[in-house]
């Protein structure tokens, strides 16, 4: 049996994040009228939280390189690149830690604080 930690990591390697976000923001926000690039402007504004979230999180793990490597990937909107390079660094165990510690309380928040009152 898995348990929903296990599901979370599961589901998060095996599917394109950006494909995932992008889905999910399409259903919250298409409702209430919102344009494709009002959408995507929100998208691309919560994504960038999330990123650097995760690079903020994860610099111990990066060597110089890398980091530097990040930054130009941020420049370059490789965003599914950086992303992998960020998860590359994890276990398992780690990367579904570090999203429930650092990133499920940035969705939740973002769910409570935005999302639920859009579609009020």
């Amino acid at each position: 049996m898995v348990n929903a930690r296990e599901g979370r990591t599961f589901y998060i390697k095996r599917l394109n994040i950006k494909n995932i976000m992008k889905d999910f923001f399409k259903k919250i926000f298409e409702k209430r009228g919102l344009s494709e690039d009002g959408i995507n402007q929100m998208y691309l504004d919560f994504s960038a939280v999330v990123i650097l979230t995760l690079i903020g999180v994860s610099k111990e793990k990066l060597n110089t390189t890398e980091t530097e490597q990040a930054s130009k990937m941020m420049e370059d909107k490789k965003i599914d690149d950086l992303f992998k390079m960020i998860q590359s660094k994890y276990s398992s165990e780690e990367w579904a830690t570090m999203i429930s510690e650092h990133i499920t309380p940035i969705c939740e928040s973002y769910i409570e604080e935005v999302a639920l009152p859009v579609n009020a």
